[in-house]
C-alpha cells in the first residue's frame, strides 16, 4: 500500500515476489491501494500486473476508501498521510484466510515468502517481519546488488535475534510494514484505528487491541 508517494518502487517488490515465488501466484490475490491510482504513471505498471494473472493469481489497483484524512473527502486543507485507512481499504478486499501487508518502497529478501506460507498455517497467529531501510539502495531483477548503511534504520526489534525462526513479541511489535495476519482478527477489532491516521503509531496501537482481544 501507498499512501502519499506518486513514484514508488514497486518494481522491486514485484521482482522480488517474482523471484520467490517462481512465478507462480495461485490462491494468490495482490491488492495495491494507491492513492496515485489514476495517475498517467500507473500505465506502466502493466507488465507487472500481466505477469501476476498470467501466473494464476489475481490483482486489484485501487483507490484508498473515502476518509477524512486525505482525497475527495477529506477535511483537512493538505493530504494527510493515513495508512490505517490504506490497510483497511486492502481488508475490504480480503475475503477470507490470512492477510499479508507490505509497505510500499520494499524488497522483499530471501526467505520472505517461505516465512510468510509458514506463518499462514498457523491458526490464530499473528507474524511480524523484520525491515531494514538502507541509502542508496541498487536493485535489479529483484536482487539487492549494493545499499549503503543507514544509522537510524535498524529495526529495533531484530536487536540480539538471528536466523528466520520466529519469536515471541510484546503486542507493541506489530509494525505495519511487514506483518502475516488471519483476516478474520483485524475484523473482529473493527480494523487498524483511522483516529490515529495523521499522526501514526496506529501499527502499535493495533497489535495491542488485538493482544486484548486475545
Amino acid at each position: 500500500y501507498m499512501t502519499n508517494r506518486l513514484e514508488p518502487k514497486i518494481e522491486w517488490f514485484f521482482d522480488s515476489l517474482q523471484v520467490q515465488t517462481l512465478g507462480t501466484y495461485v490462491d494468490i490475490r495482490i491488492v495495491i491501494v494507491d492513492f496515485h491510482q489514476q495517475h498517467e504513471f500507473r500505465a506502466a505498471w502493466a507488465p507487472y500486473f500481466s505477469r501476476i494473472i498470467e501466473g494464476g493469481g489475481s490483482i486489484f489497483h485501487v483507490e484508498p476508501k473515502p476518509t477524512v484524512w486525505q482525497g475527495k473527502s477529506r477535511l483537512k486543507s493538505v493530504d494527510y498521510f493515513a495508512a490505517a485507512n490504506a490497510r483497511n481499504t486492502a481488508l475490504c478486499l480480503a475475503p477470507d484466510g490470512h492477510i499479508v501487508y507490505v509497505d510500499d518502497v520494499s524488497v522483499l529478501m530471501p526467505g520472505w515468502w517461505n516465512a510468510v506460507r509458514e506463518a499462514c498455517a498457523k491458526p490464530n497467529t499473528i507474524t511480524c517481519g523484520a525491515y531494514k531501510k538502507v541509502l542508496k539502495l541498487d536493485v535489479q531483477s529483484g536482487h539487492v546488488i549494493s545499499s549503503v548503511e543507514h544509522p537510524g534504520g535498524l529495526d529495533v526489534r531484530s536487536a540480539g535475534l538471528s536466523g528466520f525462526p520466529p519469536y515471541p513479541c510484546h503486542p507493541g511489535w506489530h509494525y505495519g510494514c511487514s506483518v502475516a495476519a488471519p483476516v478474520d482478527a483485524y475484523l473482529r477489532i473493527n480494523g487498524w484505528p483511522e483516529a490515529c491516521d495523521g499522526i501514526g503509531y496506529e501499527d502499535c496501537v493495533t497489535g495491542l487491541v488485538l493482544a486484548k482481544n486475545g
